[in-house]
């Protein structure tokens, strides 16, 4: 049963006097501030936890508010974010009258801060500020770095292997086949022949495409954020981009029956921002470098829920042999004797 948090009057001056108890709090009596930023009231359902001691004027308490949470890496699982909200070990004092609140979560990278009160209904109305000790994005190996990868087969392509039984033809050697298909489609589609990517400083980057005609660079307009976990990268789009994208790899152009999905290799739909309800499509894709950033790869993430092929649809029945063969491969991808091995390669550009 939830308690309910009220307030009694001291007999001498009249003012209402906080009693701190445990339970829940409704969003309504919860009053955020993050890094200096008013969000308003809480998210959800902020709860106290631990024991009170009436008779002391110090308790030690654990809080939890869902306006504050940080995002936590599944494990390459899908979807591959999600929000913790972390426990706060806080000190509730009361002193002459005013009932305060300090605290920490997360090994003291966040700290809280607030005070209680009682309002004209005589509940408790909570304050609190948080804080983040250290910066929630810090620079990275990626920051402050360009790349370039061409549409071809050569910054483009699989690096397949066939674990299954023995088959009549080449799986990888088919695999390899029907993937150039990607990039050729992808020029044809779009009239880009090649693409840059740039980690402009700790959460945001940019994408310029290079047009077929002129040869020049076009900047593509819409806001594009990233961040990322040892060796992770989770690229943040607007889904009207990621739905531009995924028109530029239908397959049909290059003779294939099968379009990309809307959300064009995105595992997830995520508001991730502290301040916005706005959702993003994440990507989250493994990458490594070699030869001091002399070449970068990345690779999509793939696993027995999402796996990369997946991300076309046969669009109509055809008597195409490469229609055939697609969803064969597709299919052994899927049953998980055949590894894809979809990757990316990008160049430095100083």
């Amino acid at each position: 049963m939830p308690v309910v948090l009220t307030a009694c009057s001291d007999d001498d001056d009249k003012t209402p006097t906080v009693n701190i108890t445990t339970g829940q709090i409704p969003s309504k009596n919860v009053f955020v501030t993050i890094d200096g930023t008013y969000v308003g009231t809480a998210d959800g359902v902020t709860e106290i936890t631990g024991t009170v001691d009436p008779a002391a004027t110090e308790q030690h308490l654990q809080l939890k508010c869902p306006s504050m949470f940080v995002l936590a890496n599944t494990g390459n699982n899908i979807p591959p974010l999600v929000k913790n909200v972390p426990t706060f070990d806080i000190t509730v004092k009361t002193l002459n009258g005013k009932t305060t609140l300090t605290g920490e979560a997360n090994g003291g990278t966040i700290t809280v801060t607030g005070d209680v009160t009682v309002n004209y209904a005589g509940e408790n109305d909570w304050r609190l500020f948080f804080e983040h000790k250290y910066p929630t994005s810090s620079p990275c190996k990626l920051t402050g770095k360009t790349f370039e990868i061409e549409f071809t087969s050569s910054d483009i392509y699989p690096q397949p292997q066939y674990r299954g039984n023995p088959l009549e033809v080449d799986v990888e050697e088919m695999t390899k086949t029907l993937f150039a298909k990607i990039p050729e489609a992808f020029v044809k589609n779009s009239g880009f022949t090649a693409a840059r990517i740039s980690f402009v400083d700790n959460d945001h980057y940019e994408v310029s495409f290079k047009d077929a005609e002129s040869d020049e660079w076009v900047k593509d307009e819409s806001e594009h954020r990233y961040m990322t976990m040892s060796n992770s990268l989770y690229l943040f789009d607007e889904p009207e981009f990621k739905e531009k994208q995924a028109e530029y790899f239908n397959l049909k152009s290059a003779g294939l029956n099968y379009s990309c999905s809307p959300m064009c290799f995105a595992q997830q739909k995520l508001a991730y921002d502290l301040f916005s309800k706005k959702e993003w499509c994440v990507t989250m894709v493994n990458y490594r470098y070699q030869d001091g950033w002399d070449v970068a790869y990345f690779f999509p993430v793939s696993t027995s829920e999402c796996v990369f092929l997946e991300n076309w649809t046969e669009i109509s029945d055809s008597s195409n042999p490469l229609d055939g063969n697609f969803g064969f491969i597709t299919r052994l991808e899927k049953a998980g004797s055949l590894e894809v091995g979809a990757t990316a390669k990008l160049h430095p550009v100083e």
